[in-house]
């Protein structure tokens, strides 16, 4: 994974990796939010710029801090950990 330090593309990549680890697909999130499929993609490819409201859901369905979504070293500390 090409590794970015934009915030968004920070935020995008451990969106993804989250919602990946709850094996969730993009359509269950979309249904569990107020968001689209197609702008949850865009999200996830760094190319949408999310609401603070949208991110607050997304962190809210996927189980994360909000603060953890924008650590460019959660994957690497989620991967460590023994909850993951």
């Amino acid at each position: 994974m090409k590794k970015s330090h934009r915030a968004i593309d920070i935020f995008a990549q451990n969106i993804r990796f989250a919602r990946r680890q709850k094996n969730l697909s993009l359509e269950e999130v979309a249904s569990r939010t107020s968001s689209h499929q197609a702008t949850l993609s865009r999200i996830e490819t760094g190319k949408g710029n999310p609401t603070l409201e949208t991110c607050g859901q997304l962190a809210d369905v996927l189980d994360v801090d909000l603060q953890d979504l924008l650590d460019p070293n959660y994957i690497g500390k989620a991967l460590q950990s023994p909850h993951s």
